[in-house]
């Protein structure tokens, strides 16, 4: 769900047990965006789910703790991890983080880690010469960017370089709007910019592939 009243919008593992926080302080109606990556994350940390996103089985995960454990149970003949119970929620069942979720933040976190290390490559350039990643917009401004790099959205090598600047797109067509030096300053930055089209390189479906795995736990 989007990042609204009774979202889960933090998760994080603590004592062995699961934490969640939800937006408003309510009983959960679901999850949004950074909560998704903190579960993912957090669940790759606790060996509930491999570097392939398939998520255990109780049976399976032997290193995780009980109260971890009895989180992993089926729901349509699939994995899936308890995130809130049913007293805890504002459904009438538990708030599920299921194995279709994961495979879903594969895609996207796979297409956008493909987006960077081509860039990279374009450039013929490594992390380290980054000097600064923009997160952007209500999700970029909330997301843990160590949880995102966990699941390897971008490099671990970023995780001090990347800063929270909200809606940028609003706030720059208003500066534009209103002043001219803004607008001339939008026009040069415009005719800087390099669009690099991914879709038709020969290269992108194998490292599409390789980026759709998850790093191993740090």
């Amino acid at each position: 769900m989007r990042g609204a009243t009774g979202a889960i919008d933090h998760v994080c593992i603590e004592d062995r047990s699961l934490r969640v926080t939800t937006i408003g302080g309510e009983p959960a109606r679901g999850i949004c965006g950074t909560g998704l990556i903190d579960a993912v994350a957090c669940m790759l940390e606790a060996g509930l789910v491999l570097e392939t996103g398939r998520m255990l089985t109780a049976d399976q995960a032997t290193g995780a703790s009980d109260e971890l454990r009895r989180r992993l149970v089926s729901f349509d003949d699939a994995p899936a991890f308890v995130l809130a119970a049913a007293e805890e929620s504002a459904l009438e069942g538990p708030v599920l983080l299921t194995q279709r979720d994961i495979r879903q933040l594969q895609l996207a976190k796979g297409a956008i880690a493909t987006g960077v290390r081509i860039a990279l490559k374009e450039r013929g350039a490594d992390a380290d010469a980054v000097e600064e990643i923009l997160l952007a917009g209500a999700f970029g401004s909330y997301v843990d960017p160590a949880r995102a790099a966990d699941i390897g959205l971008f490099p671990r090598e970023l995780v001090g370089k990347a800063r929270a600047i909200g809606n940028a797109a609003g706030a720059g067509a208003y500066l534009a709007l209103v002043s001219a030096d803004h607008a001339a300053q939008a026009d040069e930055i415009g005719d800087a910019v390099e669009y690099l089209e991914l879709a038709g390189r020969l290269d992108f479906d194998m490292v599409f592939a390789d980026e759709m795995l998850f790093p191993e736990p740090k």
